[in-house]
């Protein structure tokens, strides 16, 4: 069964969208729809093979509902990229954002690595991706 680690957040817009906002109340929201993305995320890479880093934007509406972009980059298997944004776009449910990062764009660092896959190969195609 493949391991997927979901290994950073980043915040496009967080910069000046903290300034309306509590940081602590942003950071706690951050680490439950990262949670429930990881959680998606393990779900699809169920039957995965490979290993690779997608980037994937996205953004979560008032009412909890994902908004996901195409790919920005996807490096290593090319499946990637689409089982991540299948998976993202079928959360149901997510935590709603505080105000200040309702609607505002996530863009999520998404690393697949299979256990059965050489670890020198997983480590020669993570070197690359990133």
């Amino acid at each position: 069964m493949p391991k997927l680690l979901l290994a950073t957040m980043l915040l496009s817009a967080l910069a000046s969208a903290a300034q309306a906002g509590s940081p602590r109340q942003d950071q706690t929201w951050l680490n439950n729809i990262s949670l429930v993305a990881n959680d998606a995320l393990s779900e699809a890479a169920a039957d995965q093979h490979g290993a690779g880093v997608v980037y994937v934007p996205m953004s979560v509406d008032s009412h909890g509902r994902t908004h996901v972009r195409p790919p920005e980059r996807v490096c290593g298997d090319a499946e990637i990229g689409r089982r991540a944004v299948r998976a993202l776009a079928s959360i149901q449910g997510a935590p709603r954002p505080p105000a200040d990062l309702t609607d505002q764009p996530i863009l999520l660092r998404v690393v697949f690595t299979v256990p059965d896959v050489n670890d020198g190969d997983t480590e020669a195609v993570l070197k690359r991706c990133n």
